[in-house]
């Protein structure tokens, strides 16, 4: 919509909404920190607007918060460290102006299915740590101005799908190991896979109408790895798309491309 100035006053007493959806508006001032008292939210989402200033801490709070997505705003300041929800599985703060390192705050967080941090102003290295995300399928860190090598421990990233670390200031090898990561769908765990396959669509048109409620209804309602709001871009041959919803469970990628990264290519990435 076209709605602007500040949301809603402090006296809200909407203590058990589940789902707060702000997008693509034209809302403004700061994130308000009485956010952090409704304590049943699960899906936060308010990006492409105008909001500014610091991520307010007392979202930290907000203990069942599964999808955040602060995107395409003017924040800025650090990302709070104290995010160590492990409910949390979809992150997206990207096109902001947040700086500061990569918080430890979602080690060791299992859940953990997309961390979109790109276009920022982060600096520091990629931390160890990150290789405990064990159901990471997308890390978007591109355009800030992160540097160091890329760590192994990237590689333990055995689900990740889409992994770019373009435009910023690594430096050193291309791990050899980042061939252990298949980026293929077929090592996918989608229940509802063979929806997709040739048989499927070929069979009957009378079948359309069919699996389309059964896409629907089958995969965004009770598949836990498929979020419809979940939005990320990539690029593919200089071109940078967007693609959302199911799809993103067959986009796969690695692009490390306007860095300083030196010597070989390794050549287990061309198997």
């Amino acid at each position: 919509n076209r709605f602007s100035g500040q949301i809603f006053p402090a006296n809200s007493n909407w203590t058990k909404l589940r789902n707060l959806h702000l997008d693509n508006n034209h809302f403004s001032g700061t994130l308000p920190a009485w956010i952090g008292n409704m304590t049943y939210l699960e899906d936060i989402v308010m990006a492409k607007n105008h909001f500014e200033g610091p991520i307010p801490i007392e979202l930290c709070k907000l203990v069942d918060l599964d999808f955040l997505d602060l995107s395409d705003n003017n924040l800025f300041g650090s990302v709070p460290s104290c995010f160590n929800s492990s409910s949390i599985s979809y992150f997206q703060l990207n096109k902001n102006c947040l700086s500061g390192p990569i918080p430890s705050s979602f080690q060791n967080n299992s859940n953990l299915v997309t961390l979109n941090l790109q276009d920022n102003h982060l600096t520091g290295n990629i931390p160890n740590w990150i290789g405990s995300l064990s159901s990471l399928r997308i890390l978007l860190l591109k355009a800030n101005h992160l540097g160091g090598q890329i760590p192994i421990q990237v590689c333990l990233l055995q689900n990740l799908n889409i992994l770019d670390l373009s435009y910023n200031k690594f430096s050193g090898l291309i791990p050899h190991c980042l061939s252990n990561i298949t980026f293929d769908a077929s090592t996918q765990d989608n229940s509802f896979g063979g929806l997709y396959s040739r048989e499927t669509y070929s069979s009957s048109l009378s079948l359309y109408s069919t699996i389309i409620e059964a896409l629907y209804y089958g995969i965004f309602m009770f598949d836990p790895s498929v979020n419809a709001e979940e939005e990320v871009q990539f690029a593919t041959k200089s071109r940078t798309y967007t693609y959302k919803g199911y799809i993103l469970e067959y986009m796969f990628g690695i692009d490390l491309s306007c860095n300083n990264l030196e010597g070989n290519i390794p050549p287990e990435l061309g198997r």
